[in-house]
């Protein structure tokens, strides 16, 4: 929420902060429609196919470069 200003961020169990936020968003319709806009434009950055398969591929080059690693020391102890 911090990083994509989607929303208003309380501690738990504090209920007058909940209760404050929802007044808060209640009262400001136009900060309803930017945190709704933010919310959205990060979904879109971040959660899309691209992303997600770019993401994934990069932590299996990692893992496969790794592995890579432990293999070579591997081999070299038996050596």
């Amino acid at each position: 929420m911090l990083e994509s200003g989607c929303g208003i961020v309380v501690k738990p169990d504090n209920t007058q902060a909940l209760a404050d936020a929802v007044k808060t968003l209640y009262l400001k319709p136009d900060d309803r429609m930017v945190m709704g806009r933010n919310g959205r434009n990060f979904v879109e950055k971040w959660f899309n196919r691209k992303a997600i398969a770019r993401d994934f591929l990069n932590y299996l080059m990692q893992f496969s470069n790794q592995f890579k690693a432990i293999r070579k020391v591997t081999n070299d102890v038996d050596t």
